[in-house]
Parts: structure tokens; sequence; C-alpha cells
């Protein structure tokens, strides 16, 4: 038995399944509430509501399971794939853009049946 789309997108609305990728958490995408600069790259701070889980070179990181908070420290070029599902994900690259360093996240959101939807934001480190 499968999962109907109309089951998806009412579990995303429901906020079962945690926000979309699309979602802005204190004005960004990609569940991420904030990025700080850290001496080897960027500290990047994870909201509520997101990702299930952060791929990080092959090793799942789970922001829910952690004692420390919800953040993780990245280095320049670095890249993570944060999702709540197959279908809800994210790029999230460490970089350095036009003298700023910080993320460069790309959403994306492929619902079975409906069109491919992707966004992209540079989001700068604050010091």
């Amino acid at each position: 038995m499968g999962i109907s789309v109309r089951m998806v997108v009412l579990a995303l609305a429901a906020g079962l399944v945690g926000k979309s990728a699309f979602a802005q958490t204190d004005g960004h995408m990609c569940w991420i509430s904030d990025v700080q600069r850290d001496r080897v790259g960027v500290r990047i701070e994870f909201g509520e509501g997101g990702p299930m889980f952060v791929n990080r070179g092959g090793e799942n990181w789970f922001p829910d399971r952690e004692k420390n908070g919800r953040s993780l420290i990245a280095k320049i070029g670095e890249t993570l794939y944060a999702s709540n599902s197959h279908h809800d994900s994210c790029r999230i690259e460490v970089v350095e853009k036009d003298g700023k360093i910080g993320v460069e996240a790309k959403a994306s959101l492929s619902l079975p049946g409906l069109p491919s939807r992707q966004e992209f934001e540079f989001i700068p480190a604050n010091n």
C-alpha cells in the first residue's frame, strides 16, 4: 500500500513530518536559523521543526538527538545534505561569496505527480 500525494501534502501541512525546506526559519530556508563565523568555517544552527537528519560525509547527524543543541560546525568547501524526507531536502555548502563567508542553500521539493520546485539562498555568516 503506497502513500498518496494527498496524504503527503496533508502530512506536510499538518506538520507531521516537520516544516518543508522552503519554510522560513528566522528568515532562512533549509531549516537554518543562524550562521555564525567559526575559526574553521561556520557554525550552522538549525531551528525547531526540521530537518530530521543532516548527512555529512556519509554520516547522518540527528539534530533532535543532540545533547549540545541543534548546531554543527562545517569547514569552507564542505557540503551537507539536510532532509525531512526523500521528497523534501536541501543541499547546504559552506562558501565564500563576494568576500563573505556563509552557506549557499538549495531547497528541493519533489512530490509525486506535482512539478518539482527548487530555490537558492546565500546566508552570510555573522561575525
